[in-house]
């Protein structure tokens, strides 16, 4: 018997990682520096420690990784607010199926004031019966 799921929120729930992509290239353009694509998928589901070492092993030391970071989230959370948390397709099927006979829980290696803020824009944050699990990579 299923007593319960866990959604992990960016990729799963919204489709958030296209934005982190987007934000993450207009940093490096701004900065200075080409962050590809391959270069952030190394780093999906990581620590920020995590990933301020694969920037800083890409370009090296001197890269303003904090700096970076901060302006890629100014960039994310404009998106969002300018067009919206982008669901995913078949999401609100799928969680309003399940929505009272099923306990839902959200994970994700975001920090939680983020995590928190993206699922309140979403719209979809009391299908969770205000239930959040919130997990801090420790992957490499």
């Amino acid at each position: 018997m299923i007593r319960g799921v866990i959604f992990d929120m960016d990729g799963t729930l919204f489709d958030t990682e296209r934005l982190y992509t987007i934000a993450w290239k207009q940093v490096g353009e701004e900065m200075g520096y080409s962050i590809t694509t391959e270069l952030l998928n190394q780093c999906r589901g990581k620590t920020a420690a995590i990933i301020r070492g694969i920037f800083e092993d890409t370009f090296g030391k001197e890269f303003r990784y904090e700096e970076a970071r901060q302006r890629k989230d100014e960039i994310f959370m404009e998106m969002l607010a300018r067009d919206g948390v982008p669901k995913k397709k078949g999401l609100m099927e799928l969680l309003l199926i399940g929505r009272k006979k099923i306990p839902a829980a959200v994970a994700t290696s975001t920090r939680q004031s983020r995590g928190e803020k993206v699922l309140q824009m979403s719209g979809i944050a009391e299908i969770f019966c205000s239930i959040y699990l919130w997990r801090h990579a420790k992957s490499k």
